[in-house]
């Protein structure tokens, strides 16, 4: 399994290992940073079993191989080596999206930015409802500046999990940042979460409530989440709006 540090918890990859990637600079170019403070899961068996199964194009055999190769180069600090890896085994299993899914997590491992995003849009061609590359992408282009792409995403993937708190969270920045009416889940966004103080903040700040903005932010950083930092890097957003 891969664990990919960002933003929730999403599914499962099939790498053994720990990757990292912190959006909160939202520059797309940014060197590959240490693990945060976000953190999800995804699994590409999990991933994949939602898309309809996984292509018989390779064996087990090859696949664990593939799989125990790349993870040996992260766990050594061999990155680009690891990448290489990935991508060739995406190239030899053209129509597998798992395969692309994680050439995508580990480019986004290494910073590649705009590799990642390119091979996760070669995995939602071939599977247009996987989860964790539809949630992926939709933080890439988050992070790039295209609310329009990443709210595009988010509601593919919240058509699968409506209640996903992260996801929710992200479209509702969406919609405030492309100067929509956002709309709030309670049931995703309980008031009482970091995540739905900061998405019911962010609309009052927007609406011009700055009362009512700042006594949810106060709510907001008492929880002593581990998710403040990104939820204020995002609400930076919101100067000049």
């Amino acid at each position: 399994m891969i664990l990919l540090t960002y933003f929730g918890v999403i599914g499962t990859l099939s790498l053994s290992l720990s990757l990292s990637f912190l959006g909160g600079s939202h520059d797309r170019k940014a060197a590959p940073v240490s693990p945060t403070d976000w953190n999800w899961q995804l699994s590409s068996t999990a991933k994949v079993t939602s898309m309809g199964g996984r292509p018989t194009l390779r064996g087990a055999e090859a696949e664990n191989a593939r799989i125990e190769e790349t993870a040996g180069l992260m766990a050594v600090g061999e990155s680009a080596k690891a990448l290489a890896a990935a991508e060739t085994a995406a190239l030899v299993a053209p129509h597998d999206p798992a395969a692309w899914h994680d050439a995508g997590a580990v480019a986004l491992s290494c910073g590649e930015r705009d590799k990642a995003r390119k091979y996760f849009r070669k995995a939602l061609e071939i599977a247009p409802f996987a989860p964790a590359s539809l949630f992926n992408l939709a933080q890439l282009e988050f992070d790039a500046g295209d609310y329009a792409a990443a709210a595009r995403l988010l509601a593919t993937f919240r058509q699968q999990d409506p209640h996903h708190r992260v996801a929710a969270y992200r479209a509702v920045m969406c919609d405030v940042l492309l100067g929509q009416v956002a709309a709030l889940d309670p049931v995703a966004l309980p008031d009482d979460s970091p995540a739905g103080l900061y998405a019911r903040a962010a609309i009052a700040l927007h609406a011009g409530d700055k009362e009512a903005g700042n006594t949810l932010l106060e709510k907001a950083r008492a929880t002593g989440s581990r998710s403040v930092p990104r939820f204020e890097s995002d609400l930076r957003l919101l100067d000049g709006k």
